[in-house]
């Protein structure tokens, strides 16, 4: 989410307010409400197993600590880790246990979905189709009109009971230490009022390095922490507190 949007835009967009979109041609993807379904929901339990646990445990040596402080939680709450390879998703939700597992919609840069092209549109449009069935995934745009869109999407699937995931330091970091968070996860859990489960990720980059098309050998660690109540926080410092948080958990 992007940092210069105030919280009163913010409530504005997710509230279904009127929002001025200064960019033409807004290309995101939009939200797809067909991932909370019956069939998508059912395939999901079906093919997880094998599209997601096989290969993840296959290639990734994999350590889950934290998970006691899953034990207490009702949810659905807003996961926040650090991300450094797209192999992230896949290796928090095997973590996960399978209450959890099945009920994370993770989110994704829309510039991942974009391109010019009759042929790259339809590939892109393929791709998203994937991400939607397989993961029930949205992306969280940058551009007002599409963010206020995503954003109303994701309070329909807190309302249904659903867990958010996202990153908040807005792409992969390349470096040892985190890219400073932008203020969407604070914002998000404020008006939510969602707990915040902080989850530091480690290892991933060898397994699905930036550059790499295919899964290499190597070993990941997913740690848990406990969750951060948003009651009578700021969004501002409630970032910070979710930041320190998944430090510490490093």
């Amino acid at each position: 989410m992007h940092p210069r949007i105030t919280t009163g835009e913010f409530q504005n967009y997710s509230t279904g307010g009127q929002a001025s979109d200064r960019s033409s041609g807004d290309a995101a993807a939009p939200p797809s409400t067909w991932g909370t379904g019956l069939a998508a929901r059912a395939f999901r339990r079906f093919a997880l197993p094998f599209v997601l646990l096989l290969p993840t445990r296959v290639f990734a040596r994999l350590r889950t600590e934290g998970l006691e402080h899953l034990a207490g939680v009702a949810g659905p709450v807003i996961f926040a880790a650090n991300h450094r390879s797209h192999f992230d998703t896949y290796a928090l939700l095997t973590a996960a246990p399978p209450r959890w597992r099945y009920r994370i919609a993770p989110s994704m840069c829309d510039c991942y979905f974009g391109g010019a092209g009759f042929g790259l549109r339809l590939q892109n449009e393929f791709k998203y189709f994937c991400t939607v069935l397989y993961l029930n995934a949205f992306t969280l745009p940058r551009s007002p009109v599409s963010l206020r869109l995503a954003l109303r999407h994701v309070q329909q699937l807190t309302r249904s009971g659903w867990s958010i995931l996202i990153y908040p330091e807005g792409e992969r970091s390349t470096r040892e230490r985190l890219l400073p968070f932008e203020s969407g996860v604070g914002m998000l859990a404020v008006q939510l009022n969602l707990p915040v489960i902080p989850v530091h990720i480690d290892g991933s980059e060898e397994i699905l390095p930036r550059s790499a098309k295919m899964f290499r050998f190597g070993s990941v660690r997913v740690r848990f922490g406990a969750p951060i109540s948003p009651q009578g926080e700021d969004y501002r410092n409630l970032t910070a507190r979710v930041e320190r948080a998944i430090r510490d958990l490093a």
